[in-house]
């Protein structure tokens, strides 16, 4: 998972629905890791430009929200 932070947003929401077969399935996955994630715990060092990584920083520092995420996870 750790190789999915570096990459798009679209890269992992495709890597964690691919089992689901149901858009309930997939919502599901997706709130599911994203409520789980430790946000503690990320490398805070340079993340690469529009990564996952950038993205929960974002979420990390508060200058972003949790809903605006889900709501980019679910597009």
């Amino acid at each position: 998972t750790t190789d999915l932070l570096e990459g798009s947003l679209e890269e992992l929401v495709r890597f964690l629905c691919k089992p689901a077969k149901k858009d309930i399935e997939k919502v599901r996955v997706l709130f599911l890791w994203l409520a789980a994630f430790d946000l503690s715990e990320l490398d805070e060092e340079d993340p690469p430009e529009g990564s996952v990584r950038e993205l929960l920083l974002k979420l990390h520092r508060s200058s972003a929200s949790y809903s605006g995420f889900f709501i980019k996870m679910c597009r």
